[in-house]
Order: C-alpha cells, then sequence, then structure tokens
C-alpha cells in the first residue's frame, strides 16, 4: 500500500466516522429533553458501534502500510488498540492520548455487549456516557490520525 492509497483509504473511514457522528447528533439533537425509545437506543447502539468499527478499520490501514499482521486470538480487539495507544518503539503511531484512550476502550467495551445482546437490552444510561464528550476525543483522535498520515507521505 502507498503513501497516497493509505491517505485516501484512511480518509474514507474517517468521512464514514463523520457521517455517523452526524446522525447520532441528529438523533440526539430531535428532541433533547426526551427518553429515548426503545427504536432510538438501538440506533444510538448501531451508531456507536460503527464508530468503533471504523477507529478499528483506520487502525487497520496502518498495520496493512507497515506490513503488520493482524493481532490474533479472541483478545485481538484490545490488541489492536494497545498498539495504538503505547507510545512504543516501532513504526505504529500513537493515536490515543489520555482521555481518548479511555473512552474508546469503553467503547470497545460497548462493542461487545453490542454484538452479543439483543437491542431490547441496550440501556440509555449506560450509552450516555459514551455519546457525552465524543465529539472533543474523536476529534482529537481523527487530527492524530491526520498528523501520522501526513508524517507518513513526507518520510
Amino acid at each position: 500500500m502507498s503513501g497516497n492509497e493509505l491517505e485516501d483509504v484512511i480518509e474514507a473511514d474517517l468521512a464514514s466516522i463523520t457521517g455517523t457522528k452526524q446522525l447520532l447528533d441528529t438523533l440526539l439533537r430531535v428532541d433533547a429533553g426526551k427518553i429515548l425509545s426503545v427504536h432510538e437506543v438501538a440506533a444510538v447502539g448501531t451508531y456507536l458501534n460503527n464508530i468503533y468499527s471504523g477507529i478499528e478499520n483506520v487502525l487497520m490501514q496502518f498495520l496493512r502500510f507497515h506490513g503488520i499482521a493482524k493481532p490474533e486470538g479472541d483478545a485481538w480487539h484490545g490488541r489492536l488498540l494497545d498498539l495504538s495507544i503505547a507510545n512504543q518503539a516501532g513504526p505504529l503511531p500513537t493515536l490515543f492520548e489520555d482521555i481518548s484512550k479511555e473512552q474508546v476502550r469503553l467503547l470497545k467495551g460497548f462493542r461487545h455487549v453490542f454484538r452479543s445482546h439483543y437491542a431490547i437490552e441496550l440501556d440509555w444510561t449506560k450509552l450516555l456516557p459514551l455519546v457525552n464528550g465524543l465529539d472533543v476525543w474523536l476529534s482529537m483522535w481523527s487530527t492524530a490520525v491526520r498528523t501520522a498520515v501526513e508524517q507518513r507521505l513526507t518520510a
């Protein structure tokens, strides 16, 4: 994969993540004070799951670019995040700092719940902490991703 291909694929993923976040914002803005229906909570869950999947897609693109195999085993999702959280020696960028690393770990935990439970079991009060602050850390993360891509293009 060339640097330009990395940039194109990651920009497409970031656009999808941003579009999904806009859908989430629109859903939650409709009537900010009302209690969400089971359908709306399911939609929030779907959007959060899609955002996390997009984050993993971006991380996988950096692995491909550097010729690094995807982590294997049952805990590969956590190991994939660890590769971009730890400030380690190696070619992968550190993409998560401070609050964003804690938030993305919570989102990863939600991903597991979302994929192994029924939508009717989702609890809005447990989703709210995932939604609050999403704008800030997702924006910081997107900036870090774009900076990392730029560094690879100019290297």
